[in-house]
C-alpha cells in the first residue's frame, strides 16, 4: 500500500520479481484494491511451492500406550436443584 502510486508500482514489481525469482513460493496476480487518496493497494495470495506439511504431535509421556492424550477441557458440574 503506498500514497504515492507510482512508488507503489515500483515497489510491487520489485517485490514480485523477487517472490517470483526464489523458487520457494507460488505467486498469484496481484488484484488492486480501492485506496482512498488515489495511491496503490494490492493483494496477492503466496502460498508454499512444497505445500503444506503433515503436522503430528509427540505423545504425553504419562499417557499409557492405548489412549490418546485429551485436550478436551473438563466438563462443568451440573448445578444445584433449585430449592423452592
Amino acid at each position: 500500500m503506498a500514497s504515492d502510486r507510482a512508488l507503489g508500482e515500483w515497489v510491487a514489481e520489485l517485490a514480485l520479481s523477487a517472490l517470483r525469482a526464489s523458487g520457494t513460493v507460488r505467486v498469484g496476480d496481484p488484484t488492486e484494491l480501492v485506496h482512498r487518496s488515489g495511491g496503490l493497494r494490492l493483494v496477492v495470495d503466496v502460498q508454499p511451492v512444497a505445500g503444506p506439511g503433515r503436522v503430528t504431535r509427540e505423545e504425553d509421556a504419562g499417557a499409557s500406550a492405548g489412549r490418546r492424550a485429551s485436550t478436551r477441557r473438563p466438563r462443568r458440574r451440573a448445578l444445584p436443584p433449585a430449592s423452592g
